[in-house]
């Protein structure tokens, strides 16, 4: 839900939109924006800027997020597959760094001297 503020207006002359930011850094903190800044083929002036205060207390920040989380099952879905996203991005880095690790072995034993004996399938 966004409201605007009539008495402040953004570069282009329109009244600031007030938008909330529900990100895990920002949950729950107010911003105004551009009125056209989601209008496509509008001129956009890109005006942005916090509307509260910094949040600074890590455990409330937290519990903001949790209860979003709570009430709103499609975003707690969509942050529950990036989480699984992260894990098997961690888990393929880490083969990726054993097998270059074992290929770097295996082009070591390949080398006799100064030269490089490649299979017959890599000619």
């Amino acid at each position: 839900m966004s409201s605007f503020l009539a008495e402040e207006t953004c570069r282009c002359d329109l009244p600031l939109r007030v938008l909330t930011s529900w990100t895990p850094t920002n949950p729950s903190r107010r911003f105004v924006v551009c009125a056209n800044r989601s209008k496509p083929g509008k001129k956009k002036c890109g005006y942005w800027e916090w509307y509260d205060h910094e949040i600074d207390h890590d455990w409330y920040m937290m519990h903001l997020y949790e209860m979003y989380n709570i009430l709103n099952p499609s975003h707690r879905n969509l942050l529950h597959n990036e989480i699984n996203r992260q894990a098997r991005i961690e888990e393929l880095e880490g083969k990726l760094f054993v097998n270059g690790a074992q290929l770097r072995r295996c082009e070591a034993s390949l080398t006799f001297g100064s030269q490089l004996f490649l299979p017959l399938s890599y000619v």
